[in-house]
Protein backbone atom coordinates (compact mmCIF):
# COMPACT_ATOMS: atom_id res chain seq x y z
CA UNK A 1 0.00 0.00 0.00
CA UNK A 2 1.14 3.50 -0.60
CA UNK A 3 0.89 3.96 3.11
CA UNK A 4 2.45 1.35 5.37
CA UNK A 5 1.42 2.72 8.72
CA UNK A 6 -1.86 0.89 8.93
CA UNK A 7 -0.56 -2.62 8.56
CA UNK A 8 2.33 -2.29 10.86
CA UNK A 9 0.09 -1.86 13.82
CA UNK A 10 2.26 -1.29 16.83
CA UNK A 11 5.71 -0.37 18.03
CA UNK A 12 7.44 -2.84 20.30
CA UNK A 13 10.03 -2.55 23.06
CA UNK A 14 13.55 -3.70 22.35
CA UNK A 15 14.34 -7.27 23.24
CA UNK A 16 16.66 -7.48 26.21
CA UNK A 17 19.26 -10.05 27.21
CA UNK A 18 18.52 -9.56 30.89
CA UNK A 19 15.59 -11.95 30.54
CA UNK A 20 12.97 -9.30 31.28
CA UNK A 21 11.81 -8.87 27.69
CA UNK A 22 12.50 -11.92 25.60
CA UNK A 23 11.52 -11.23 22.00
CA UNK A 24 10.66 -13.78 19.34
CA UNK A 25 10.28 -12.99 15.63
CA UNK A 26 7.40 -15.44 15.50
CA UNK A 27 5.45 -13.61 18.21
CA UNK A 28 6.77 -10.05 18.71
CA UNK A 29 5.82 -8.11 21.79
CA UNK A 30 4.47 -4.58 21.80
CA UNK A 31 4.55 -1.52 23.97
CA UNK A 32 1.55 0.24 22.49
CA UNK A 33 -0.98 -2.53 22.52
CA UNK A 34 -1.53 -3.26 26.17
CA UNK A 35 -3.01 -6.69 25.71
CA UNK A 36 -0.25 -8.02 23.54
CA UNK A 37 1.99 -10.57 25.19
CA UNK A 38 3.87 -13.79 24.62
CA UNK A 39 4.61 -16.86 26.61
CA UNK A 40 8.05 -16.91 28.27
CA UNK A 41 9.86 -20.22 28.19
CA UNK A 42 9.85 -22.38 31.29
CA UNK A 43 13.65 -22.38 31.31
CA UNK A 44 13.88 -18.63 31.49
CA UNK A 45 11.10 -18.52 34.11
CA UNK A 46 13.15 -20.85 36.31
CA UNK A 47 16.20 -18.64 35.82
CA UNK A 48 14.18 -15.57 36.81
CA UNK A 49 12.81 -17.25 39.92
CA UNK A 50 16.33 -18.25 40.93
CA UNK A 51 17.69 -14.77 40.24
CA UNK A 52 20.03 -16.07 37.55
CA UNK A 53 20.91 -14.73 34.13
CA UNK A 54 19.03 -16.15 31.15
CA UNK A 55 20.35 -19.13 29.28
CA UNK A 56 23.27 -18.99 26.84
CA UNK A 57 20.74 -19.73 24.08
CA UNK A 58 18.90 -16.47 24.83
CA UNK A 59 22.12 -14.43 24.71
CA UNK A 60 23.17 -16.16 21.49
CA UNK A 61 19.71 -15.52 19.99
CA UNK A 62 19.94 -11.81 20.82
CA UNK A 63 23.43 -11.62 19.30
CA UNK A 64 22.09 -13.20 16.12
CA UNK A 65 19.20 -10.71 16.08
CA UNK A 66 21.64 -7.79 16.39
CA UNK A 67 23.74 -9.12 13.51
CA UNK A 68 20.62 -9.49 11.38
CA UNK A 69 19.32 -5.99 12.19
CA UNK A 70 21.22 -4.12 9.40
CA UNK A 71 19.92 -6.58 6.81
CA UNK A 72 16.37 -6.27 8.15
CA UNK A 73 16.58 -2.48 8.10
CA UNK A 74 17.85 -2.44 4.52
CA UNK A 75 15.22 -5.00 3.51
CA UNK A 76 12.42 -3.02 5.14
CA UNK A 77 13.54 0.26 3.56
CA UNK A 78 13.81 -1.42 0.15
CA UNK A 79 10.38 -3.05 0.41
CA UNK A 80 8.76 0.10 1.77
CA UNK A 81 10.16 2.22 -1.04
CA UNK A 82 9.19 -0.41 -3.62
CA UNK A 83 5.58 -0.53 -2.36
CA UNK A 84 5.25 3.27 -2.47
CA UNK A 85 6.70 3.59 -5.96
CA UNK A 86 4.74 0.59 -7.24
CA UNK A 87 1.47 2.04 -5.96
CA UNK A 88 2.30 5.38 -7.50
CA UNK A 89 3.02 3.59 -10.81
CA UNK A 90 -0.40 1.87 -10.70
CA UNK A 91 -2.36 4.95 -9.65
CA UNK A 92 -0.59 7.56 -11.79
CA UNK A 93 1.37 5.96 -14.64
CA UNK A 94 -1.19 3.22 -15.29
CA UNK A 95 -4.08 5.70 -14.75
CA UNK A 96 -5.83 3.35 -12.33
CA UNK A 97 -7.85 6.08 -10.60
CA UNK A 98 -9.44 3.78 -8.04
CA UNK A 99 -7.62 3.99 -4.69
CA UNK A 100 -10.43 2.22 -2.82
CA UNK A 101 -10.24 -0.73 -5.22
CA UNK A 102 -6.44 -0.90 -4.95
CA UNK A 103 -6.69 -0.93 -1.15
CA UNK A 104 -9.39 -3.59 -1.34
CA UNK A 105 -7.12 -5.81 -3.45
CA UNK A 106 -4.42 -5.45 -0.79
CA UNK A 107 -6.84 -6.35 2.00
CA UNK A 108 -8.09 -9.42 0.10
CA UNK A 109 -4.50 -10.61 -0.14
CA UNK A 110 -3.82 -9.81 3.56
CA UNK A 111 -6.95 -11.70 4.60
CA UNK A 112 -6.10 -14.82 2.59
CA UNK A 113 -2.43 -14.73 3.59
CA UNK A 114 -3.11 -14.46 7.34
CA UNK A 115 -5.65 -17.30 7.13
CA UNK A 116 -3.07 -19.49 5.36
CA UNK A 117 -0.36 -18.55 7.87
CA UNK A 118 -2.63 -19.41 10.77
CA UNK A 119 -3.59 -22.73 9.20
CA UNK A 120 -0.08 -23.95 8.38
CA UNK A 121 2.28 -22.07 10.77
CA UNK A 122 2.52 -20.79 14.35
CA UNK A 123 3.30 -17.21 13.30
CA UNK A 124 -0.13 -16.00 14.41
CA UNK A 125 -1.01 -18.28 17.32
CA UNK A 126 2.51 -18.63 18.67
CA UNK A 127 3.76 -21.96 20.03
CA UNK A 128 1.75 -23.92 22.58
CA UNK A 129 2.89 -22.54 25.96
CA UNK A 130 4.50 -24.85 28.50
CA UNK A 131 2.30 -23.74 31.40
CA UNK A 132 -1.01 -22.18 32.37
CA UNK A 133 -1.57 -18.56 31.41
CA UNK A 134 -3.44 -15.69 32.98
CA UNK A 135 -3.64 -12.19 31.49
CA UNK A 136 -2.59 -9.21 33.60
CA UNK A 137 -3.85 -5.63 33.25
CA UNK A 138 -1.02 -3.66 31.77
CA UNK A 139 0.04 -0.19 30.63
CA UNK A 140 2.87 1.47 28.71
CA UNK A 141 5.13 1.19 31.75
CA UNK A 142 4.58 -2.52 32.40
CA UNK A 143 6.40 -5.47 30.90
CA UNK A 144 4.08 -6.40 28.04
CA UNK A 145 6.17 -9.28 26.75
CA UNK A 146 5.10 -11.69 29.47
CA UNK A 147 2.01 -13.42 30.81
CA UNK A 148 1.60 -14.01 34.50
CA UNK A 149 2.34 -17.66 35.25
CA UNK A 150 0.76 -19.52 38.16
CA UNK A 151 1.64 -23.17 37.97
CA UNK A 152 -0.59 -24.18 40.86
CA UNK A 153 -3.46 -21.75 40.26
CA UNK A 154 -6.55 -23.85 39.63
CA UNK A 155 -8.18 -20.95 37.77
CA UNK A 156 -5.44 -20.76 35.13
CA UNK A 157 -6.12 -22.10 31.64
CA UNK A 158 -4.20 -25.35 31.21
CA UNK A 159 -2.66 -24.61 27.82
CA UNK A 160 0.01 -27.26 28.26
CA UNK A 161 -2.60 -30.00 27.79
CA UNK A 162 -3.87 -28.58 24.49
CA UNK A 163 -2.95 -30.02 21.14
CA UNK A 164 -1.42 -27.59 18.61
CA UNK A 165 -4.74 -27.47 16.73
CA UNK A 166 -6.70 -26.74 19.93
CA UNK A 167 -4.24 -23.97 20.84
CA UNK A 168 -4.52 -22.43 17.38
CA UNK A 169 -8.31 -22.44 17.60
CA UNK A 170 -8.33 -20.89 21.08
CA UNK A 171 -5.72 -18.26 20.21
CA UNK A 172 -8.11 -16.62 17.71
CA UNK A 173 -11.38 -17.30 19.54
CA UNK A 174 -13.46 -14.13 19.93
CA UNK A 175 -17.14 -13.55 20.65
CA UNK A 176 -19.27 -11.22 18.52
CA UNK A 177 -19.65 -8.56 21.24
CA UNK A 178 -15.88 -8.27 21.67
CA UNK A 179 -15.42 -8.12 17.89
CA UNK A 180 -17.98 -5.33 17.52
CA UNK A 181 -16.59 -3.29 20.43
CA UNK A 182 -12.85 -3.81 20.01
CA UNK A 183 -12.17 -4.79 16.39
CA UNK A 184 -14.79 -3.12 14.18
CA UNK A 185 -14.15 0.53 15.26
CA UNK A 186 -10.43 0.13 14.61
CA UNK A 187 -11.11 -1.65 11.31
CA UNK A 188 -13.26 1.25 10.08
CA UNK A 189 -10.48 3.74 10.84
CA UNK A 190 -7.98 1.25 9.37
CA UNK A 191 -9.86 1.20 6.07
CA UNK A 192 -10.36 4.97 5.92
CA UNK A 193 -6.70 5.63 6.65
CA UNK A 194 -5.52 3.30 3.87
CA UNK A 195 -7.95 4.62 1.29
CA UNK A 196 -7.20 8.28 1.99
CA UNK A 197 -3.43 7.68 2.03
CA UNK A 198 -3.62 6.08 -1.42
CA UNK A 199 -6.07 8.71 -2.68
CA UNK A 200 -3.62 11.51 -1.84
CA UNK A 201 -1.18 10.19 -4.47
CA UNK A 202 -3.62 11.26 -7.17
CA UNK A 203 -3.13 14.92 -6.18
CA UNK A 204 0.26 15.28 -4.47
CA UNK A 205 3.83 14.29 -5.28
CA UNK A 206 5.51 11.45 -3.41
CA UNK A 207 8.01 13.89 -1.91
CA UNK A 208 5.37 16.30 -0.60
CA UNK A 209 3.25 13.49 0.87
CA UNK A 210 6.23 12.22 2.86
CA UNK A 211 6.95 15.72 4.07
CA UNK A 212 3.38 15.87 5.38
CA UNK A 213 3.79 12.45 7.02
CA UNK A 214 6.38 14.02 9.29
CA UNK A 215 3.37 15.46 11.11
CA UNK A 216 2.05 11.97 11.99
CA UNK A 217 3.85 11.71 15.38
CA UNK A 218 2.43 15.11 16.31
CA UNK A 219 -1.11 13.96 15.49
CA UNK A 220 -0.62 10.74 17.46
CA UNK A 221 0.74 12.68 20.43
CA UNK A 222 -2.14 15.17 20.35
CA UNK A 223 -4.64 12.31 20.17
CA UNK A 224 -2.91 10.64 23.12
CA UNK A 225 -3.17 13.86 25.12
CA UNK A 226 -6.84 14.22 24.16
CA UNK A 227 -7.70 10.65 25.19
CA UNK A 228 -5.40 10.88 28.23
CA UNK A 229 -3.32 7.86 27.27
CA UNK A 230 -0.09 9.89 27.58
CA UNK A 231 1.00 12.40 30.20
CA UNK A 232 1.46 15.98 29.01
CA UNK A 233 4.95 17.46 29.24
CA UNK A 234 6.51 20.71 28.06
CA UNK A 235 9.37 18.78 26.43
CA UNK A 236 6.91 16.94 24.20
CA UNK A 237 5.08 20.19 23.52
CA UNK A 238 8.36 21.74 22.37
CA UNK A 239 9.07 18.80 20.06
CA UNK A 240 5.54 19.10 18.65
CA UNK A 241 6.14 22.80 17.99
CA UNK A 242 9.41 22.10 16.14
CA UNK A 243 7.88 19.41 13.91
CA UNK A 244 4.78 21.51 13.22
CA UNK A 245 6.88 24.54 12.33
CA UNK A 246 9.02 22.48 9.93
CA UNK A 247 6.03 20.86 8.21
CA UNK A 248 4.27 24.22 7.98
CA UNK A 249 7.32 25.83 6.38
CA UNK A 250 7.69 22.96 3.91
CA UNK A 251 3.99 23.14 3.00
CA UNK A 252 4.19 26.91 2.48
CA UNK A 253 7.11 26.35 0.10
CA UNK A 254 5.25 23.82 -2.06
CA UNK A 255 5.22 25.19 -5.60
CA UNK A 256 2.29 23.21 -7.05
CA UNK A 257 0.24 23.14 -3.83
CA UNK A 258 -2.96 21.09 -4.20
CA UNK A 259 -5.43 21.96 -1.47
CA UNK A 260 -7.54 18.84 -1.94
CA UNK A 261 -4.47 16.55 -1.79
CA UNK A 262 -3.19 18.34 1.31
CA UNK A 263 -6.61 17.99 2.98
CA UNK A 264 -6.88 14.30 2.10
CA UNK A 265 -3.41 13.47 3.43
CA UNK A 266 -3.84 15.45 6.67
CA UNK A 267 -7.24 13.80 7.22
CA UNK A 268 -5.58 10.40 6.73
CA UNK A 269 -2.96 11.33 9.33
CA UNK A 270 -5.63 12.46 11.82
CA UNK A 271 -7.62 9.24 11.32
CA UNK A 272 -4.49 7.13 11.72
CA UNK A 273 -3.59 8.95 14.95
CA UNK A 274 -7.08 8.30 16.29
CA UNK A 275 -6.80 4.65 15.28
CA UNK A 276 -3.50 4.18 17.08
CA UNK A 277 -4.89 5.77 20.25
CA UNK A 278 -8.15 3.83 19.99
CA UNK A 279 -6.20 0.57 19.79
CA UNK A 280 -4.57 1.38 23.11
CA UNK A 281 -7.94 2.10 24.71
CA UNK A 282 -9.94 -0.75 23.19
CA UNK A 283 -7.34 -3.45 23.70
CA UNK A 284 -6.38 -2.47 27.24
CA UNK A 285 -7.53 -5.13 29.71
CA UNK A 286 -9.88 -3.79 32.41
CA UNK A 287 -8.16 -2.59 35.56
CA UNK A 288 -8.39 -4.67 38.70
CA UNK A 289 -11.69 -3.87 40.46
CA UNK A 290 -11.70 -1.85 43.65
CA UNK A 291 -12.94 -3.52 46.85
CA UNK A 292 -16.70 -3.94 46.63
CA UNK A 293 -16.82 -3.54 42.84
CA UNK A 294 -17.92 -6.44 40.63
CA UNK A 295 -15.15 -8.23 38.76
CA UNK A 296 -14.88 -7.28 35.06
CA UNK A 297 -15.90 -9.80 32.43
CA UNK A 298 -13.06 -12.09 31.31
CA UNK A 299 -11.21 -11.23 28.13
CA UNK A 300 -11.94 -13.12 24.94
CA UNK A 301 -9.36 -15.92 24.47
CA UNK A 302 -7.89 -14.16 21.42
CA UNK A 303 -7.00 -11.17 23.60
CA UNK A 304 -6.06 -13.16 26.69
CA UNK A 305 -3.55 -15.31 24.79
CA UNK A 306 -1.77 -12.27 23.36
CA UNK A 307 -2.49 -10.03 20.36
CA UNK A 308 0.70 -9.75 18.33
CA UNK A 309 0.91 -7.43 15.30
CA UNK A 310 0.40 -10.33 12.90
CA UNK A 311 -2.56 -11.65 14.88
CA UNK A 312 -4.01 -8.13 14.87
CA UNK A 313 -3.76 -8.16 11.09
CA UNK A 314 -5.57 -11.53 11.13
CA UNK A 315 -8.59 -9.73 12.67
CA UNK A 316 -8.30 -6.25 11.17
CA UNK A 317 -7.73 -7.27 7.53
CA UNK A 318 -11.06 -9.07 6.98
CA UNK A 319 -12.96 -6.45 8.98
CA UNK A 320 -11.30 -3.67 7.00
CA UNK A 321 -12.04 -5.57 3.79
CA UNK A 322 -15.76 -5.64 4.64
CA UNK A 323 -15.71 -1.87 5.25
CA UNK A 324 -13.76 -1.28 2.04
CA UNK A 325 -16.26 -3.27 -0.01
CA UNK A 326 -19.03 -0.95 1.19
CA UNK A 327 -16.98 2.10 0.15
CA UNK A 328 -16.07 0.48 -3.18
CA UNK A 329 -19.70 -0.19 -4.11
CA UNK A 330 -20.87 3.24 -2.94
CA UNK A 331 -18.06 5.37 -4.42
CA UNK A 332 -16.20 3.64 -7.27
CA UNK A 333 -18.71 1.00 -8.32
CA UNK A 334 -18.57 -1.35 -11.29
CA UNK A 335 -16.22 0.78 -13.45
CA UNK A 336 -13.47 0.13 -10.87
CA UNK A 337 -14.18 -3.61 -10.84
CA UNK A 338 -14.11 -3.75 -14.66
CA UNK A 339 -10.76 -1.91 -14.67
CA UNK A 340 -9.01 -4.52 -12.48
CA UNK A 341 -8.23 -6.98 -15.33
CA UNK A 342 -6.47 -4.16 -17.19
CA UNK A 343 -3.74 -4.21 -14.56
CA UNK A 344 -2.90 -7.84 -15.27
CA UNK A 345 -2.57 -10.75 -12.87
CA UNK A 346 1.20 -10.39 -12.45
CA UNK A 347 0.90 -6.70 -11.53
CA UNK A 348 -1.84 -7.39 -8.99
CA UNK A 349 -0.08 -10.35 -7.35
CA UNK A 350 3.29 -8.60 -7.40
CA UNK A 351 1.90 -5.46 -5.79
CA UNK A 352 -0.03 -7.35 -3.13
CA UNK A 353 2.90 -9.68 -2.41
CA UNK A 354 5.23 -6.71 -1.94
CA UNK A 355 2.80 -5.24 0.56
CA UNK A 356 2.58 -8.45 2.58
CA UNK A 357 6.35 -8.95 2.49
CA UNK A 358 6.66 -5.42 3.85
CA UNK A 359 4.33 -6.31 6.72
CA UNK A 360 6.35 -9.39 7.62
CA UNK A 361 9.65 -7.50 7.53
CA UNK A 362 8.12 -4.77 9.70
CA UNK A 363 6.99 -7.32 12.28
CA UNK A 364 10.44 -8.89 12.39
CA UNK A 365 12.11 -5.50 12.75
CA UNK A 366 9.88 -4.11 15.49
CA UNK A 367 10.36 -7.40 17.35
CA UNK A 368 14.04 -6.46 17.69
CA UNK A 369 13.84 -2.74 18.47
CA UNK A 370 11.17 -0.07 18.34
CA UNK A 371 13.89 2.60 18.28
CA UNK A 372 15.59 1.02 15.26
CA UNK A 373 12.21 0.75 13.53
CA UNK A 374 11.42 4.42 14.26
CA UNK A 375 14.78 5.67 12.99
CA UNK A 376 14.50 3.43 9.91
CA UNK A 377 11.11 5.01 9.14
CA UNK A 378 12.64 8.50 9.39
CA UNK A 379 15.51 7.50 7.09
CA UNK A 380 13.04 5.92 4.62
CA UNK A 381 10.89 9.06 4.59
CA UNK A 382 13.97 11.20 3.91
CA UNK A 383 14.80 8.92 0.96
CA UNK A 384 11.23 9.16 -0.33
CA UNK A 385 11.49 12.95 -0.23
CA UNK A 386 14.87 13.14 -1.97
CA UNK A 387 14.78 10.26 -4.49
CA UNK A 388 11.62 11.35 -6.38
CA UNK A 389 13.32 14.68 -7.04
CA UNK A 390 16.18 12.91 -8.83
CA UNK A 391 14.38 10.00 -10.48
CA UNK A 392 10.76 11.13 -10.95
CA UNK A 393 11.35 14.75 -11.84
CA UNK A 394 9.45 16.12 -8.83
CA UNK A 395 10.29 19.61 -7.63
CA UNK A 396 11.05 20.90 -4.13
CA UNK A 397 11.87 24.49 -3.25
CA UNK A 398 14.73 25.57 -1.00
CA UNK A 399 12.19 26.54 1.66
CA UNK A 400 10.84 23.00 1.63
CA UNK A 401 14.29 21.51 2.17
CA UNK A 402 14.83 23.80 5.16
CA UNK A 403 11.37 23.06 6.59
CA UNK A 404 11.73 19.31 6.16
CA UNK A 405 15.18 19.37 7.80
CA UNK A 406 13.67 21.11 10.83
CA UNK A 407 10.80 18.61 10.96
CA UNK A 408 13.22 15.66 10.68
CA UNK A 409 15.32 17.01 13.57
CA UNK A 410 12.12 17.17 15.61
CA UNK A 411 11.23 13.59 14.64
CA UNK A 412 14.63 12.31 15.80
CA UNK A 413 14.18 14.16 19.09
CA UNK A 414 10.72 12.63 19.45
CA UNK A 415 12.09 9.10 18.93
CA UNK A 416 14.65 9.60 21.71
CA UNK A 417 12.62 11.68 24.20
CA UNK A 418 8.97 11.03 23.28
Amino acid sequence: MASQQALTLYDTPRASIDGKRQSDARWPSTSHSPSMSRQPSSANLEHKRAGQAPTRHAATSWTAHRRATPLLVLGWIGLSSAVILNNRHILIDRSFDYPITLTTIHLVFQTVATQVLHRFTELISGPVPDQSYRPLPSSDSTELAELAIKEEDAEGVSASTMSPEEWKRRSVEMDLQTWVRRILPVAILFSLSLVLSNWAYLYCSVAFIHILKSFAPVAILLAAFAFRTKTFSFLLLGIVAVISFGVGMASYGQVDFARIGFTIQMTAIAIEATRVTLIQILLTPPAAPQPGEPAPAPLAPALATGMSPLKSLYFFAPAGLAVNLVFLVAVEGMPAVRAIPQLGLLTILGNASLTFALNLSSIMLIGISAMVMGLAKIFKDVLMVVLPVFFLGENLSGLQYVGYSIATAGLVAYKFYG
